[in-house]
């Protein structure tokens, strides 16, 4: 986007992943900009919501990839989506201990409610 409005790097021609990259470490670490999205409820963070559940956050990710949790990207973050009712669900569903070869009963892996 920088490329495309017209701003060029101080010694190239154009932007990189990693000339951007170094840019937003100098940032941060002159505390210019945050390290973290903030998000309201009922939208986590993965470590958030994972600390909520306690679980891992790479099984968030695992049940993103099943459809079993809501969400979206703010950049290159996911920012999962829970209201109350959704994150009951959440929890019965990180408790619930798997029985061999038989599946997740749906009323675990499908979502309550619709992300808003």
């Amino acid at each position: 986007m920088l490329n495309q409005e017209g701003f060029r790097p101080a010694r190239k021609d154009r932007f990189t992943l990693s000339s951007i990259n170094a840019l937003i470490r100098v940032l941060r670490r002159k505390s210019l900009i945050g390290s973290k999205p903030s998000v309201a409820k009922p939208r986590w963070r993965s470590s958030d919501l994972a600390r909520e559940l306690g679980i891992k956050p790479s099984t968030l990710t695992g049940w993103h990839r099943r459809g079993w949790i809501q969400s979206s990207k703010l950049g290159y973050r996911r920012i999962y989506w829970a209201n109350e009712v959704e994150l009951n669900r959440l929890k019965k569903l990180s408790a619930h201990q798997p029985n061999g070869s038989a599946p997740m009963p749906p009323s675990l892996t499908n979502p309550a409610e619709k992300m808003s």
